[in-house]
């Protein structure tokens, strides 16, 4: 025969104990790491581990905000996926701005496109090749994205490229990201 099931009290006795004040914890923010780069005039600079995700993040709440621009900071891989946006008709255009004299940092302005409508040009945005997760492929592995109607960004030996230059070209890399 089997046993009868245990039944067990709703709610069960738990002593009530002090935390420890010692020098090996008790600091309960003590354990979270704040990844801070320096503090310049009040203002927290972040590091950033994957700074073209951060860009595609950028534009996709930009978009969802219907902002007519947005600021990103620069750097010459951006500035040549951005590119590559403008010559396939996805943004109007694009800039590169100093913050002001005293600070060396540039940034990437980049005006959206919008449709009479007010619908966004792109659809959607996605990081193919993350930190955690490299994505390469040749040019037989390369497929159009959303089947032509899309476009995906590659780093090649010879440069940044759509996907659709590298299938021209016969030649493949890390595949960054993909618009559509």
């Amino acid at each position: 025969m089997r046993q009868t099931a245990r039944v067990y009290p709703p709610f069960w006795y738990v002593p009530y104990v002090f935390q420890k004040a010692c020098a090996c914890g008790g600091d309960p923010g003590r354990s979270q790491i704040k990844l801070v780069i320096g503090v310049k005039d009040g203002e927290i600079k972040m590091r950033l581990t994957d700074p073209i995700a951060d860009m595609l993040t950028r534009v996709r709440n930009a978009l969802m905000a219907k902002h007519p621009e947005v600021s990103i900071p620069h750097s010459i891989m951006k500035e040549k996926i951005v590119t590559i946006f403008r010559d396939e008709g996805y943004i109007k255009g694009y800039r590169v701005s100093t913050v002001s004299t005293e600070e060396p940092h540039k940034t990437l302005v980049v005006y959206l496109k919008y449709t009479e409508s007010g619908d966004s040009v792109i659809r959607g945005l996605k990081r193919v090749s993350k930190p955690g997760r490299r994505v390469y492929a040749n040019n037989k592995n390369l497929a159009t994205v959303l089947g032509g109607l899309g476009n995906g960004v590659v780093s090649t030996s010879s440069g940044i490229k759509t996907v659709k230059q590298c299938l021209r070209e016969k030649v493949g890399g890390e595949y960054l990201c993909q618009i559509w």
